[in-house]
């Protein structure tokens, strides 16, 4: 087989050593599935997209959908590149009868979501969010050569959150008590229309995606009747055990759903910075028995230029938390001071926590991340210097999609190891249906979260920055069967 030149699918940038082995090992890989584990700065976006010219350079018909978690992914990935297409959800464009009447909105002439809806329908390459995927795809969407999600361990969460029920107060009042799930499966059934908007929207939903809610298969000419683009197998009945908690009826077997991202392509590429364990991956994007190739890249960061410093401090879980905290504040203050000159983030893992270690910190260089719409805005002004200088950013949720490269982020501080909550549904269905099994996707998700934690800083071969980490609790992750090897090397 003759070497590809790699440069000829980049856009006119220059691909690094390890992104030209990565591409030559997929391009030589039979299997169906490609799994690519690549921590920060292995230049993911690059590789994606190269691989997705390449396929179609191979035959023209070979077009592309690549899936990100964040909607300024979607931009970053797409910015100044004309081959590819942003595509997102109805709300997020500018239509005044969308923002008026979202419950009929429909074609109309210079509808803006419709425009872009065209454009991406006939581009080569489309970018997608996983919500607008999700929702968009049996309708516009039909199955094409190759699918790349990004981020791909985020893949089961999306699901999850296309599939669950949120049930307001205003509907509960509405339906009769016990319980709802039995209710609105017999109301779309009978295609019931009701006084709320919200649950008209929700029986639609589930009429739209009928054999995954149990639903009977709907007349061709029904109303709201998606298209499907899959073999009739992918319809059969699903158990998803469906379990309702305070309004919500959320799927606990998200696997049995994992086509609705998985059958988007042909052959599946899949990148995540925490793969960690490829069978657990496959498993909950519902790719058991797909043939599958595992790409683990290393880092190409020198550890001593991304250090971890472990301080504990205690256990930081809800035992042992009220004697650890003063402690661990004491700590990470000592550690604030050290930095005065620098901007840092302090993880959290609620906003509880965040107001405590606010509190504690106290002082002009502190911003706590508030809840709500401003969030992203916060974020996103703390990164680019626009709060003053060497702030402090406090508050849960800073994992991913928070890009502290250079100045922007120097040092990070890690105040509770970031486990699952107990108190999901999703969590204790898990634990009820096999203690083992569950207890090592426990350890498997918190090494996730965690790794990705520690990725928000030193973010290139020429960046520099410190971790600290103040839970003890962290350890048994840290040495764990999960934890990758340039994490390890990197702890002081």
């Amino acid at each position: 087989m003759n070497a590809i030149n790699w440069s000829d699918f980049t856009g006119g940038l220059t691909p690094r050593a390890q992104q030209i082995e990565c591409l030559d090992r997929l391009a030589a890989s039979q299997a169906d599935v490609l799994l690519v584990q690549a921590p920060t700065g292995a230049g993911k976006s690059l590789i994606m997209a190269a691989f997705c010219r390449y396929a179609r350079a191979l035959q023209p018909r070979n077009l592309a959908y690549i899936v990100t978690p964040q909607r300024a992914l979607q931009v970053q990935l797409a910015q100044g590149v004309p081959d590819l297409r942003v595509m997102m959800g109805a709300s997020n464009y500018r239509c005044a009868h969308y923002a008026a009447y979202p419950e009929s909105h429909r074609r109309h002439r210079g509808c803006p979501y419709f425009a872009a809806l065209d454009a991406a329908i006939g581009a080569p390459i489309v970018v997608h969010n996983y919500g607008s995927f999700l929702h968009q795809r049996a309708a516009h969407f039909p199955r094409r050569a190759l699918m790349c999600l990004d981020e791909g361990h985020r893949g089961a969460e999306a699901l999850g959150l296309f599939l669950e029920l949120e049930v307001t107060p205003e509907m509960e009042r509405y339906l009769c008590a016990g319980p709802l799930l039995p209710q609105l499966q017999e109301m779309a059934v009978a295609r019931a229309s009701t006084p709320l908007p919200e649950l008209n929207r929700m029986l639609r939903h589930m009429r739209s995606h009928w054999w995954l809610y149990g639903l009977p298969e709907p007349c061709a000419d029904a109303e709201d009747a998606e298209p499907w683009m899959e073999s009739q197998d992918a319809r059969d009945p699903i158990d998803l055990r469906f379990e309702e908690d305070a309004g919500r009826i959320v799927p606990t077997l998200l696997s049995g759903a994992g086509h609705l991202l998985s059958n988007g392509g042909d052959r599946l590429l899949v990148f995540s910075a925490t793969v960690l364990d490829p069978a657990k991956l496959l498993g909950e994007l519902g790719l058991r028995g797909r043939t599958y190739e595992y790409v683990d890249l290393p880092s190409t960061f020198s550890p001593e230029r991304r250090p971890i410093v472990t301080r504990y401090c205690g256990k930081m879980s809800q035992k042992y938390q009220a004697q650890t905290l003063p402690r661990l504040l004491g700590s990470l203050k000592a550690d604030a001071e050290r930095h005065c000159d620098e901007a840092g983030i302090v993880h959290t893992v609620s906003y509880s926590l965040a107001q405590a270690v606010a509190t504690a910190l106290d002082g002009p260089r502190v911003v706590r991340l508030q809840a709500g719409r401003d969030r992203d805005r916060m974020i996103a002004d703390f990164l680019a210097g626009s709060l003053g200088p060497n702030r402090i950013l406090v508050g849960p949720g800073l994992h991913e999609g928070l890009d502290g490269a250079g100045d922007a982020v120097r040092w990070q501080a890690i105040v509770k190891s970031p486990a699952p909550f107990m108190g999901d549904t999703r969590v204790q269905a898990i634990f009820r249906r096999n203690d083992a099994a569950a207890r090592d996707w426990y350890a498997w998700k918190t090494a996730q979260t965690l790794v990705q934690m520690i990725g928000r800083v030193c973010r290139s071969e020429d960046d520099y920055g410190v971790t600290y980490i103040y839970d003890s609790s962290a350890e048994s992750t840290l040495r764990g069967k999960f934890c990758p090897r340039y994490v390890r090397e990197a702890i002081k």
